[in-house]
């Protein structure tokens, strides 16, 4: 991870990769303590923090990350397999929002540099133009209440799911 590939990114930003260029344990820890800071977390203070998370096994069989988050009072839900079309916020409408600004921002990059192409070293600075434009808190609200997470709407998948 080179300093080139950071150049221009969203403030606040935790770079990192795997030799797989997939999620691994130790990312994923990584990536917690980041958030914990972020959120000014402090061990053993009382106040919980609930993050919702896919099933994915570097979260939900990453014995560290558990002991980590139980630590700072954070309850990580993991949401069913095969559920995230319906069911997870960023999926629902943070991503899509994120695609459409990244999609113009790469167009204007190019369009006032002809003749060049977008490399690698171009992403971070292409992604914190167009993230800005993706976050917001009435996106963020929407993203639960389009899932049925908030308020609670445990109607909102229907088919295929049994209710015991």
């Amino acid at each position: 991870m080179t300093d080139d590939l950071k150049r221009g990114g969203p403030p606040n930003t935790l770079y990192d990769c795997s030799e797989s260029g997939w999620i691994v344990s130790a990312l994923f820890i990584k990536w917690l303590e980041h958030f914990i800071k972020s959120l000014r977390l402090e061990k053993s203070k009382g106040s919980q923090v609930l993050l919702i998370l896919d099933g994915h096994s570097t979260h939900t069989k990453n014995i560290d990350a558990i002991i980590l988050a139980r630590e700072y009072g954070i309850i990580m839900l993991s949401l069913p397999a095969h559920t995230t079309h319906k069911l997870q916020p960023l999926d629902r409408s943070f991503f899509k929002s994120l695609k459409q600004n990244f999609s113009a921002a790469c167009s204007s990059w190019m369009r006032n540099r002809p003749g060049s192409v977008i490399k690698q070293s171009n992403i971070a600075e292409i992604l914190g133009e167009a993230y800005p434009r993706s976050v917001c808190m009435d996106k963020g609200i929407h993203s639960f209440e389009s899932c049925g997470i908030w308020p609670c709407n445990r109607f909102k998948i229907r088919e295929g799911i049994c209710y015991s």
